[in-house]
């Protein structure tokens, strides 16, 4: 990472990071020319059930694991044989992503969302500058055809779920992770750019309708309504502004869509504004009974990193530096109050420690890195793999 500043903010989190970094790699398992990390298996509902140091997917896996490794300039083969499951979170296509090639791309048999569906193998090929543009155009031809039209909107059912009983909004299964998968097709394959943008244009008008005012967010779906307006990576405020910051930043880049940028500036700002709230509510939350009754402690997907990392981008998309002074300031405050050994954090799981990506350790490194040095480490929220 560069030099940055030093100030007594700086100087906590880079505290708190340097010991984020030394647990990864007091935890790693080295056998020859790989390295694995001891992750859990959870249940049904969460829950860990069995510790193994093979695991390998992108989500909470050695892959993951490793990947925010390099990503801090500390290399490692992950070990661990390779999923028969498909996907970018959970399966082969994170696994391949994490390497910095993509591998054969399947069909048959899939969702999606971006999660384990076809955008999380469309960004995975952006990300890793794939060559392979028949691969690029049969997701994004797939993606359309899947798509289900209502009053001008477009959403993606989940053909594998019939338990949900309608699409989802959000950047891991709803809208937003498969509008921000097309944006960036649409911005590094120009062939596919129409079709892409059109769909992009459309899926923001369906996510659009289901944003509450009132609430300042957008339902989580899974439960009909009775799973609030979170304001998570995974289902909720944080990964849809996170998409929304980075449409601004591609219509700059010259993306067009069919949808107005003042609508997208507006929902970015209600994302950001949720999160905000969302973190100074976290810092009462922990000063008042401690930072283990911080739900997800500083991790990606479940906890505070999502927000945090939102900020960071709003402060480079509007340039305006007071939102990265908001959350080192609010990061610090939270890691002030945690324990030394960052195993004792909370993690994304429903209980125990966390080494993952999305879920624990690795992340919350990352995220605290890319708060010492934004220009460095950029977004962990997009998978963005640029430096």
């Amino acid at each position: 990472m560069s030099a940055e500043p030093a100030t007594p903010t700086v100087d906590v989190l880079t505290d708190a990071y340097e010991r984020n970094l030394r647990a990864l790699k007091e935890c790693a398992i080295v056998d020859g020319p790989t390295t694995g990390w001891g992750t859990w298996e959870t249940d049904a509902v969460g829950n860990p059930t069995v510790l193994r140091a093979d695991r390998i997917s992108l989500y909470d896996g050695n892959a993951g694991i490793a990947w925010a490794m390099s990503r801090l300039g500390e290399a490692a083969a992950p070990a661990g044989v390779g999923s028969a499951e498909e996907g970018l979170l959970g399966g082969r296509t994170g696994i391949d992503f994490a390497s910095g090639s993509l591998g054969r791309i399947s069909f048959d048999h899939r969702g999606f969302d971006l999660g384990d569906g076809l955008a999380g193998d469309l960004l995975a090929l952006v990300r890793t500058h794939s060559a392979d543009e028949d691969a690029v155009r049969g997701l994004v031809a797939g993606l359309q055809a899947a798509a289900r039209w209502d009053a001008g909107g477009a959403c993606w059912p989940d053909p594998r779920e019939a338990s949900i009983a309608r699409p989802l909004c959000g950047l891991a299964h709803g809208a937003s992770g498969i509008a921000l998968a097309l944006a960036e097709a649409a911005l590094a394959y120009p062939s596919v750019a129409d079709a892409a943008t059109r769909l992009v244009a459309a899926a923001l008008r369906w996510e659009g309708a289901w944003f509450n005012p009132v609430a300042g967010g957008w339902p989580d779906l899974r439960d009909s309504n009775e799973g609030g307006y979170p304001v998570m990576w995974c289902h909720g405020a944080a990964g849809i502004a996170a998409v929304r910051l980075r449409l601004l930043q591609a219509v700059r880049a010259g993306l067009v869509l069919d949808y107005p940028v003042e609508a997208i500036a507006a929902e970015a700002h209600a994302g950001v504004l949720a999160c905000g709230k969302s973190l100074t509510g976290a810092v009462r939350t922990a000063r008042e009974y401690g930072f283990e009754s911080v739900p997800g402690g500083l991790t990606l997907c479940h906890g505070m990193g999502g927000p945090l990392d939102v900020l960071v981008l709003a402060a480079k998309v509007w340039e305006l530096p007071q939102h990265l002074d908001a959350a080192r300031r609010i990061a610090s405050d939270l890691v002030s109050l945690a324990p030394d050994d960052p195993m004792e954090w909370p993690s994304g799981l429903r209980k125990g420690d966390s080494l993952g990506l999305f879920v624990g350790t690795a992340g919350t490194a990352l995220l605290l890195a890319r708060l010492i040095d934004p220009v460095t480490v950029r977004c962990l929220s997009l998978l963005d793999t640029e430096r």
